[in-house]
């Protein structure tokens, strides 16, 4: 390893400037500057700059040094660094030039534009890059609210920019602080500042020859000041093993540890990471928090460099596969399939599934048959988990005894996925019942990625498509919520168009909560639809004629009215698709009886299909099988009084 050390004393200008990228790595400390820190800084620049005015060989402003390591792609046209140490400075510089730029006169805004973004394009504000790129969590909320013309004067909690974590909240502080100030300066202040800010002060850029060597300097810099926490040490344990471009491969994974450094909000979920995940699969005892247990297990594995070969690496690129963000060509198409098909319940009920998936896909990745057989079979005993183990806790002892069992397999071969999930008919029994009339009181969420599914399976379209719309349509105020088409809640009042049908409140209650009666809609239409008359909500569902995204709600568009014959009709076609789709054994339960009639079952169930990689492929149901052939003559039941 060589030791050659360049340095170079540059303004923040040149800091900033050219095509030069600074990239923060995954294994990098959250952003911690609070206003204290930003708020020095700034007095700092405001001070020496009015020294400067005052004197005839004003002197420069040292910021402190920064290390870090050039790229290995020596040919690009954006020059890429990683940074090693002045991630806090990086971050808090590009924050204050912003909220420059965006208090400045119109004229003045491109040239600080330029201090943040890499300008490639031939209009001034129209980019490709921006001169620091933080970890990839928190990227894309600094682009939004800071990096883009305009951002720091858009209002705070804005809802394409709310922070999500510690250090998004801390940029938002920084950003509000720094807005402040600036607007308490006249235009020539203002102006002044900037000029002083880019030009007037200066920073030691130190360049490593590698990571290694960056990285132990930055160890030796932090020794005297603020001690490396328990979390930076591992990161360096772990890390430290990996070559440069295996760190990028498993950037996302890496980045999870600071999900650790984050205080715990009461009433708010934290999603499980990667190292949960890992100590579930690995078998490893939760004595003591995450960061003790690895550093225990990186040691007894016989230190970083097995730990990250034999255990890391292979687990690593396994749960990136679960998470869709691995190289397609790694896996068939079929693998691919059944992946997304649990993926659907990770985004709205549960991630139980990921610790055996995990485990199987390193053990099984380069024998397709098997490892699609066995998904196959996880993603039916999921679903039928999620409907009858209504807490996390339970689910996760459901998979222990088939973790156990996998590892008591000394080869691939003898990994059974049929013996693994076998479930006996009275839990199917009670799935098929469950999913029929009280889905709601499934595990929480999984109401919506069960029929997530069932629209898949009605339209045919791949669930990959139904992934990306999740992602990024239905959010915010498009986020997807159930809607029940006949009102569950409250009085019908007298001129209501659901009387005299539904008028018996417990009747109509049980009707309601049947998965017949269920849609998935948007959150503002379905706040909209209330308990308004049929051919009103109906109004509130669509847009125009636009098609709704999901078939199984585009489908009430072709019925004039919502009566027991259509709620029947629907219901029943639903619940054999699921049995089919799921292979479930067990019969379709009789819907509720209207007030003073007898039950009689909805239908007969359909057959399981065959268990194995292709059980539950989509076949297209036709929309018109979801109602009756009748369903345009409309009743009184379901007209207005």
């Amino acid at each position: 390893m060589t030791s050659n050390l360049r340095c170079d004393d540059v303004s923040v200008a040149d800091l900033f400037s050219g095509h030069q990228l600074y990239e923060i790595p995954a294994f990098q400390r959250d952003f911690s500057w609070t206003e204290d820190e930003a708020q020095r800084l700034f007095d700092d620049c405001v001070a020496a700059m009015d020294v400067a005015q005052q004197s005839d060989e004003p002197l420069p402003l040292f910021l402190g040094d920064m290390v870090f390591v050039a790229s290995d792609e020596p040919g690009s046209s954006v020059r890429s660094a990683l940074v090693v140490d002045g991630q806090q400075r990086l971050i808090t510089l590009t924050i204050l030039i912003a909220a420059l730029r965006d208090q400045s006169a119109p004229a003045n805004r491109a040239p600080l534009h330029s201090q943040i973004a890499v300008l490639t394009q031939v209009e001034p504000f129209e980019f490709d890059v921006f001169h620091v790129r933080p970890r990839a969590c928190d990227a894309r909320f600094l682009e939004r609210a800071v990096q883009r013309p305009g951002a720091t004067r858009l209002p705070r909690g804005k809802a394409d920019m709310k922070p999500v974590n510690q250090a998004q909240r801390r940029m938002e502080t920084v950003r509000e602080l720094f807005v402040k100030r600036i607007k308490r300066m006249s235009p020539h202040r203002r102006a002044t500042f900037a000029e002083f800010l880019l030009n007037g002060c200066r920073v030691l850029r130190i360049w490593a020859p590698d990571i290694d060597y960056a990285y132990r300097l930055f160890l030796s810099i932090n020794k005297p000041g603020l001690p490396l926490s328990d979390e930076d040490m591992v990161l360096a344990e772990v890390v430290g093993p990996l070559a440069v471009d295996q760190r990028q491969r498993y950037e996302t994974v890496i980045a999870q540890m600071s999900r650790y450094r984050e205080p715990h909000i009461q009433g708010r979920r934290q999603d499980k990471t990667f190292f949960t995940h890992l100590a579930i699969a690995q078998r490893w005892t939760r004595s003591d928090r995450m960061i003790q247990l690895l550093r225990r297990v990186v040691a007894k594995q016989g230190g970083p460099a097995k730990f990250a070969s034999e255990i890391f690496e292979p687990m690593a690129e396994a749960y990136l596969i679960t998470r869709g963000e691995w190289r397609r060509e790694a896996l068939s198409d079929t693998a691919w399939d059944l992946i997304d098909r649990l993926r659907i319940l990770e985004r709205f009920c549960d991630s139980e599934w990921v610790a055996p998936a995990m485990l199987a896909i390193s053990r099984l990745r380069n024998d397709d048959a098997r490892l699609c057989h066995f998904l196959s079979q996880l993603d039916r005993f999921a679903h039928v988990l999620v409907l009858t183990r209504t807490t996390a806790d339970d689910r996760r002892n459901s998979y222990r005894p088939i973790i156990d069992a996998i590892w008591r397999c000394e080869s691939a071969s003898q990994i059974n996925p049929e013996e693994l999930f076998s479930l006996d008919i009275q839990r199917e029994a009670t799935a098929v019942r469950r999913a029929a009339l009280k889905i709601r009181e499934a595990a929480n969420g999984a109401d919506k990625a069960i029929l997530i599914r069932l629209d898949a399976e009605m339209s045919g379209r791949p669930l990959s498509q139904y992934l990306e719309l999740i992602d990024n349509k239905f959010i915010d105020h498009g986020m997807l919520t159930l809607e029940h088409i006949v009102p569950n809640g409250g009085t019908l009042s007298k001129a209501s168009g659901w009387r005299p049908e539904f008028a018996q409140v417990n009747y109509r209650k049980a009707i309601a909560n049947t998965i017949g009666n269920l849609i998935l809609l948007e959150r503002s239409r379905n706040k909209a639809a209330g308990q308004a008359d049929f051919g009103e909500k109906k109004r509130r569902y669509f847009s125009g004629r636009t098609p709704h995204d999901l078939a199984l709600t585009e489908a009430l568009r072709e019925c004039d009215v919502w009566s027991r014959a259509q709620l029947e009709s629907r219901y029943a076609t639903m619940m054999n698709l699921a049995i089919k789709t799921w292979s479930l054994r067990g019969e379709i339960p009789a819907l509720p009886a209207p007030p003073g009639s007898v039950a009689v079952l909805a239908s007969p169930a359909a057959k399981p299909a065959a268990k194995g990689p292709i059980a539950g492929r989509r076949n297209r149901v036709p929309r018109s099988h979801l109602f009756p052939a009748g369903r345009r003559n409309k009743s009184r039941a379901t007209t207005k009084n």
